[in-house]
């Protein structure tokens, strides 16, 4: 049987990971990623995977690391980053040091 996966528009992607619609196109663009489908209308469509992806690659960014390092990366890699337990162990390719000091975030954002 085959089940239809239901997928979902640049719009409903933003809302959902709270990242805006701009960022998402400029990332596809810049690093391939978020990977799209693109209707005959040139309108994207995303798998519903990619909501809990780009919800850590938001946490990384937090972080202090730089999305051209983390827009890739699998969710795996991704929790790996964050410090979470993988039921799996892998070598992460991508850096495990955010590139600059959190404090130095927070107080790069309280001045906004």
């Amino acid at each position: 049987e085959n089940q239809e996966v239901s997928l979902l528009t640049i719009g409903e992607l933003s809302r959902r990971t709270g990242i805006t619609t701009h960022t998402l196109r400029i990332w596809e663009k810049r690093y391939d990623s978020p990977k799209s489908i693109r209707l005959p209308s040139g309108h994207r469509r995303y798998l519903p995977k990619e909501i809990e992806r780009l919800r850590a690659v938001a946490r990384t960014i937090k972080l202090g690391f730089r999305a051209g390092k983390v827009v890739g990366g699998t969710l795996e890699e991704l929790h790996n980053l964050m410090g979470f337990e993988s039921k799996r162990s892998s070598k992460v390719p991508l850096s495990t040091q955010p590139d600059f000091p959190h404090d130095q975030y927070d107080s790069k954002i309280d001045q906004w």
